[in-house]
């Protein structure tokens, strides 16, 4: 009838994990962290799959070389609450992927800070695989960001399609 509605950003269960239906785009999260995020932006296009085999990491300062991060895996389960949904990964860290309307926050937290080593010159992060639709690409404002590229950014990386694509 012409009258605005609110978007349903809830997540709801699904026979393979959760999903958000609702929203201007479609959203899947897996029953296992490893299997990862997927989003369908346009019926036309692959789904952007992101968040596999999340796995927290050192990197080294000057070559970003990953070094693993030593701890146990987490015996906790999967939360969902409204719009945001956290998966365990280890006894110290967890993923949370909160949807908005306009996309996918992932935040990496932290129950306490990892030890770090005092000659240690580096970063503390998140290693995971993403798969893009052909066409697509990383960005960090207008920058594009290479394919396999190690990236440390304190700013939203967008995932937009180039201009042939049509979609954005």
């Amino acid at each position: 009838d012409g009258a605005w509605q609110d978007i349903d950003l809830n997540i709801v269960s699904n026979a393979d994990g959760w999903e958000v239906k609702k929203n201007t785009f479609e959203t899947e999260f897996s029953s296992d962290v490893g299997q990862g995020i997927s989003v369908q932006t346009h019926p036309n296009v692959d789904p952007i799959r992101f968040g596999i085999n999340p796995v927290p990491m050192w990197f080294t300062a000057e070559e970003f070389n990953p070094i693993g991060y030593d701890d146990m895996a987490s015996q906790e389960g999967v939360e969902v609450g409204a719009n945001v949904i956290r998966y365990p990964i280890s006894d110290n860290t967890e993923l949370d992927y909160q949807v908005t309307q306009f996309g996918i926050k992932q935040n990496l937290n932290l129950r306490e800070m990892p030890h770090i080593y005092d000659e240690f010159e580096g970063y503390f992060g998140i290693m995971e695989t993403m798969i893009l639709p052909s066409g697509y690409a990383l960005y960090i404002g207008d920058s594009l960001i290479e394919d396999q590229e190690l990236t440390v950014t304190g700013e939203a990386i967008h995932i937009n399609a180039s201009k042939s694509v049509g979609f954005k």
